[in-house]
């Protein structure tokens, strides 16, 4: 059964970020980190950058599972010496900026059939459906929201185009024109 793109990266591989990012680019959504040592908040910070999942299998206490949200979703110690969750490939992380009411959107249209994470202070969520009969990419057709990595590029080409000294092209958002920072409904209801 096809679960999705894995990378690997062994040990002392967690000095190197290059190849970190390429796993990203090459599509991994879960990569594997067998070492002696924890490894620590670099792990965090792979799965952050790059919004994949890391799972750490370590000789020492703390083994981890980690979301592309950068949190420690399990972790072994001195007395759990085994973890495991179940990890769903199909996910989207997208920025809050001018998304601000998808998740709340998502979960009142398929109660109980999609899980929605949050980290407020990053302006992330990560969209992760329970029911496999859902996808992620309907989801952003449905509601009109786009990937964070599609979201930076945008952005990204706009920056370029102003340090050349251009006007920057005009941005086509899967959003529309939907508010930045409030949810739809609390506009509407304001200009009633």
């Amino acid at each position: 059964m096809d679960f999705g793109r894995v990378g690997i990266q062994i040990c002392f591989d967690i000095i190197f970020p290059e190849p970190w990012r390429e796993l990203a680019e090459k599509g991994a959504k879960i990569v594997f980190w067998p070492s002696a040592y924890n490894g620590g908040f670099p792990l965090q910070v792979y799965a952050y950058l790059h919004q994949y999942y890391v799972v750490s299998s370590v000789r020492s206490d703390k083994s981890r599972i980690i979301d592309p949200l950068g949190r420690i979703l399990a972790e072994t110690d001195q007395r759990i010496n085994l973890i495991y969750r179940d990890i769903n490939t199909d996910f989207i992380i997208s920025h809050y900026d001018f998304n601000y009411d998808i998740p709340e959107r998502i979960m009142k249209t398929y109660p109980g059939r999609v899980e929605i994470s949050s980290s407020i202070d990053d302006a992330r969520f990560l969209v992760e459906p329970t029911d496999e009969t859902l996808k992620t990419e309907h989801l952003k057709k449905e509601f009109g929201f786009e990937t964070l990595l599609q979201y930076i590029e945008r952005h990204k080409t706009a920056y370029a185009s102003m340090l050349r000294g251009e006007n920057p092209p005009a941005q086509k958002p899967a959003h529309g024109d939907r508010p930045q920072y409030s949810k739809q409904n609390q506009v509407e209801q304001a200009e009633s």
